[in-house]
C-alpha cells in the first residue's frame, strides 16, 4: 500500500509531456522525495528508488538542469562537480547506509547537440568527487576525474578520463600509457590509518589530492604505496605528449 502511495504521489508531481516546468518546483519535489529518504537514517530504499528514477528522469529531460544550482538539496547531502566547460556534471546523493561506510548513489549528465543526457553510473560507491578539469588536445576534449574515498581505513584514489565522441559519453578514453598499455584510469587502494599523518597533514594544509593533475603542465601525479597499501611521498609522474596524443610516464 505504501509502495502505491509513493508512485501515485509522483504521477502527479511529474506529468510526462509538461510544457511549462518550473525549476524551483521540480526542485522542491525532488527534495522531498530525498528527504523521506534521509529522514530515516537513510534506510528508506522506496523513497531513494523513488528520488533516483525520477531525478535521473528530469536531468534526461530538462535542458537547464546541467547548470541548476539544486541548492535545497545540497542541504540533503547532495553534490554536484561540474567541467570547467559545464558540458558534463557528476551529481552525488546518500545511498542506503550502513557500517562505517557513507554510501552513495552516483550519476554523470552531458551535453550534446543541445540535448541533455544522465544515467547513474555507481549505485554503492562509497567514493567522494574532488576535481574536475579538462585537457584540450587540438581540439578533442578530455575530462580528466579525480576521485577519493572509502571505509574506515581502507581507502581508494582514481584518475578517470573520457570524453564526448559522436554525440556520445565515452567514459573509456584510453589515453594514459602503462606498461600493459593504454587505459582510461588509474586506481590506487592505500590503508588511510596506516599512512603517516604528516603526508594527511600536508595535504589537508594543501588542499590537493592524494593524485594531483597539474593543468598548466599537464601532469598527472600518482602516489606510491608500499606492499602494505602504505602511501609514501614518492609519485610516479604521467605528463602528456602532444606527438603521440596520451599521458606518458616521465618519472
Amino acid at each position: 500500500m505504501r509502495v502505491c502511495l509513493i508512485l501515485i504521489a509522483i504521477l502527479f508531481l511529474f506529468k510526462p509531456g509538461e510544457a511549462q516546468v518550473s525549476p524551483k518546483k521540480i526542485e522542491a519535489r525532488l527534495a522531498n522525495l530525498l528527504k523521506q529518504h534521509c529522514d530515516n537514517y537513510c534506510q528508506d530504499e522506496e523513497y531513494l528508488d523513488a528520488f533516483s528514477k525520477k531525478f535521473i528522469y528530469c536531468l534526461n529531460n530538462y535542458n537547464f538542469t546541467i547548470k541548476y544550482p539544486f541548492e535545497k538539496l545540497k542541504s540533503l547531502e547532495f553534490q554536484t562537480l561540474t567541467s570547467p566547460d559545464s558540458l558534463v556534471r557528476i551529481y552525488s546523493w546518500p545511498g542506503v547506509q550502513g557500517g562505517d561506510s557513507f554510501w552513495t548513489e552516483d550519476a554523470i549528465q552531458y551535453s550534446t547537440n543541445d540535448k541533455v543526457h544522465a544515467y547513474i553510473t555507481d549505485s554503492n560507491s562509497n567514493e567522494a568527487y574532488f576535481t574536475f578539469d579538462t585537457l584540450n588536445d587540438s581540439g578533442k576534449v578530455y575530462y580528466i576525474l579525480i576521485k577519493d574515498g572509502g571505509g574506515a581505513c581502507m581507502s581508494t584514489a582514481s584518475v578517470r578520463i573520457f570524453t564526448i565522441e559522436n554525440g556520445k559519453l565515452n567514459t573509456r578514453a584510453k589515453i594514459i600509457k602503462t606498461k600493459s598499455g593504454l587505459t582510461s584510469n588509474i586506481i590506487v587502494d592505500y590503508n588511510y590509518c596506516d599512512t603517516p599523518d604528516s603526508i594527511l597533514i600536508s595535504k589537508r594544509n594543501e588542499k590537493v589530492d592524494f593524485i594531483e593533475y597539474d593543468v598548466s603542465k599537464r601532469i598527472i601525479y600518482i602516489p606510491i604505496v608500499t606492499e602494505n597499501m602504505v602511501m609514501t611521498t614518492n609519485h610516479m609522474t604521467y605528463k602528456f605528449d602532444t606527438i603521440e596524443h596520451c599521458f606518458k610516464r616521465i618519472f
